[in-house]
């Protein structure tokens, strides 16, 4: 049996912004209501980029069971435009390399921020590699020496606007 909420997604619901060297890249998602906006921002430097391969900025909302979280995610695309891209386990391995990322999501004030980061053969980087002040997530060596899958920095949201509370009965 497959667990719900693992495996390919295809997000309809994600706003996303193609690398192309500038930097700070920004990203806004508003919620379906259009009564609340997060915004992700990006600083990054690529130390080897290999032009065969996109990377992007993404911010999403996924929802699951009532649940709803909101993501920032610097994510490799699977495709040169990135507007046939998947997640997991659709892209494997990366050679494109970083000096420097620094990840940031304006979540709501006292949330919670779950990191994570990927490299190749969905290898998970140990949270000592990783600096999360607020916010703000930057990744340091030996990560950054490392090919990236993704990078990324969700909160879970207390409660989405225009949308009515669950109610146990």
């Amino acid at each position: 049996m497959k667990a719900k909420g693992v495996g390919t997604a295809k997000p309809s619901n994600l706003a996303v912004k193609v690398l192309t060297g500038d930097t700070p890249v920004y990203i806004s998602y508003t919620l379906p209501e259009g009564k609340a906006t997060f915004t992700c921002s990006l600083n990054y430097n690529f130390k080897e980029r290999y032009f065969d391969e996109t990377y992007a900025l993404g911010a999403l909302v996924h929802s699951l069971e009532g649940s709803h979280s909101a993501v920032c995610t610097l994510f490799k695309c699977t495709d040169a435009s990135c507007k046939e891209t998947s997640f997991q386990p659709t892209t494997k391995a990366a050679s494109t390399t970083f000096s420097g990322i620094s990840l940031t999501g304006e979540f709501p004030e006292g949330s919670v921020v779950f990191p994570i980061v990927v490299g190749n053969n969905y290898h998970l980087f140990p949270p000592q590699h990783l600096q999360l002040v607020g916010n703000t997530l930057t990744v340091k060596d030996p990560v950054l020496s490392s090919p990236l899958l993704s990078v990324s920095m969700w909160t879970i949201l207390k409660g989405v606007p225009g949308q009515k509370p669950e109610q146990n009965p």
